[in-house]
């Protein structure tokens, strides 16, 4: 394949990415600017990211807990402060 079909397909390429996106942007700016709320949509959205990752959330911070509860002991072990760990963790 030559150089400038490659520089072509590239630009093009460029080109189109930059219109999808200029398409987004008004589309987003056209619905803040009609205030058109779909109050269905918003709850559903709602629901998914509020109360249906709650245990996605409980989970990772279970794990995230036990990783820094572990590293604190290793590294409160060598200095003789194992008592510490509990109170470390729990702040």
């Amino acid at each position: 394949m030559s150089p400038v079909r490659l520089l072509g397909r590239y630009v093009l390429g460029i080109v189109s990415y930059l219109g999808s996106l200029l398409l987004l942007a008004a589309e987003a700016l056209g619905s803040v600017l009609h205030l058109r709320i779909r109050w269905r949509l918003v709850f559903r959205q709602i629901l998914e990211v509020g109360y249906r990752s709650q245990l996605v959330v409980v989970v990772t911070g279970a794990f995230t807990g036990a990783v820094f509860g572990a590293q604190t002991y290793f590294q409160f072990h060598r200095l003789s402060m194992e008592t510490a760990v509990g109170a470390v963790v729990a702040v």
